[in-house]
């Protein structure tokens, strides 16, 4: 229970939360609309609707992830020159609250609060080790908690910091520039990833345009000629190259976010790109 009252007091999460329902809302409104006031005959309407209606349960959600995804990226490129700075003040004879207290006054761009609120805990009397885990965590950041982690195994057993933060800091550094040198090379690839997909809709759209109509009107006129058969119905092959279209787009951009950031969170804005470009096409040309 205390993890989840944590976790809502973290001011990302507040903002997903908050994003979340009204994407929700909005996204219901919408829909009401489409319900009381727009005439079932107009299939275009219905469409926009529907569109504008996805638009506004996804689009939101997804900016705020690419917000935070984007705001982790830029901590984790900064956290090396905070451990750096505090490595020049223990050498220029300082403890290390007293060092941290002294950074905790420069401009650390999205890292400052969460430098700042480290400072004052430790001025405060909380435990060093309790202090950088609370900060650890504030910074969503998997590469800073493992550089805490280390900081403090070492801190416990009483080497010497300043040699260890420099080490730390530098580690941090190189897998934040080697990160970089990953998605600069895997661009071309990300790309091709969505170029596949588009072929893919392409090829469905052609498909549902030519191939499905030839191939249900032979089909037709050859199950008529027997009694008792069902024609086969077109708009089905509609609706399931429409979901498989969602659902690959789904994972598409979810692979496409892995392989460029490491991480599943990094493809869910690819995700929603590349569904509502599947969905989009395909209710319009088909």
């Amino acid at each position: 229970m205390q993890k989840i009252t944590v976790w809502i007091k973290d001011e990302d999460n507040k903002n997903t939360i908050y994003v979340i329902a009204l994407s929700i809302f909005f996204s219901m409104i919408f829909q009401a609309v489409k319900l009381i006031f727009i005439d079932g005959q107009d299939k275009i309407i219905h469409i926009l609707f529907n569109i504008f209606s996805v638009f506004v349960l996804v689009i939101p959600f997804s900016i705020n992830i690419y917000i935070i995804q984007k705001k982790i990226k830029e901590t984790n490129r900064i956290f090396p020159i905070f451990l750096k700075d505090i490595v020049e003040g223990i050498r220029g004879g300082m403890s290390l609250p007293l060092a941290i207290d002294c950074t905790a006054r420069n401009n650390y761009g999205v890292l400052t609060p969460n430098i700042r609120k480290l400072s004052s805990k430790i001025s405060w009397g909380i435990p060093f080790e309790q202090a950088f885990l609370d900060f650890s965590e504030s910074t969503r950041s998997k590469v800073i908690h493992r550089s805490i982690a280390t900081i403090i195994e070492v801190y416990r057993s009483g080497g010497k910091i300043a040699r260890v933060l420099d080490s730390v800091g530098q580690s941090a550094f190189e897998i934040d520039a080697l990160k970089k040198e990953r998605e600069a090379i895997v661009s071309s690839q990300i790309i091709r990833g969505y170029i596949i997909y588009v072929i893919f809709i392409l090829v469905m759209i052609g498909m549902l345009k030519f191939l499905v109509p030839v191939l249900s009107s032979q089909m037709s006129t050859s199950f008529a000629q027997a009694e008792g058969t069902t024609p086969i119905d077109a708009s089905l092959y509609s609706k399931i190259f429409l979901h498989i279209a969602i659902i690959e787009g789904v994972f598409t951009g979810l692979s496409i976010g892995k392989l460029a950031g490491g991480s599943i969170n990094d493809g869910i804005y690819h995700s929603v790109i590349l569904g509502l470009l599947g969905y989009v096409l395909l209710i319009f040309f088909i």
